[in-house]
């Protein structure tokens, strides 16, 4: 046995045991059970993923801005055929751009639990407005052609 000393120094009268709890109360070591990865369905991952948000988002704004430039390329031109022709094409691509945006951020809105609340409602109300807006724009136009065309 090997003498112990206190905290002067001086060693002591009785020899020092190391303390040891004893076997009963020390606690047991399992390693954790195997929890299996939640699988989603790939809607989930893909509102889970903000690079495929961004990337939705992205692609979206690229066929509204194309839709534009196709129209200001046709009223730029003189042939009534191509005029007609490129305006058809930029109501189409700007259709799907609208039509993607609107869907991804009403997905986004009703899908992203994590996000605050007043984030998803922001989202909804953005989609359900561009929605209202499309119509009365798609409507007023064709009350405008139907007035003019007599003309």
């Amino acid at each position: 046995m090997e003498l112990g000393k206190d905290e002067l120094g001086i060693e002591a009268q009785q020899p020092v045991e190391p303390q040891q709890r004893p076997t009963e109360f020390q606690p047991q070591r399992y390693p954790p059970p195997y929890a299996r990865p939640k699988q989603g369905s790939p809607a989930e991952d893909i509102l889970k993923n903000p690079m495929y948000i961004g990337l939705a988002i992205l692609v979206s704004m690229f066929l509204m801005w194309l839709g534009i430039l196709f129209e200001a390329i046709g009223v730029g031109s003189s042939d009534p055929g191509q005029l007609k022709t490129l305006v058809q094409l930029a109501i189409i691509t700007f259709s799907l751009g609208l039509t993607g945006l609107t869907t991804t951020l009403f997905f986004v809105g009703l899908g992203r639990g994590d996000y605050p609340q007043w984030v998803r409602f922001a989202l909804i109300f953005g989609a359900v407005l561009m929605v209202i807006l499309g119509m009365i724009t798609m409507l007023g136009g064709a009350f405008a052609s139907n007035a003019f065309s007599h003309l």
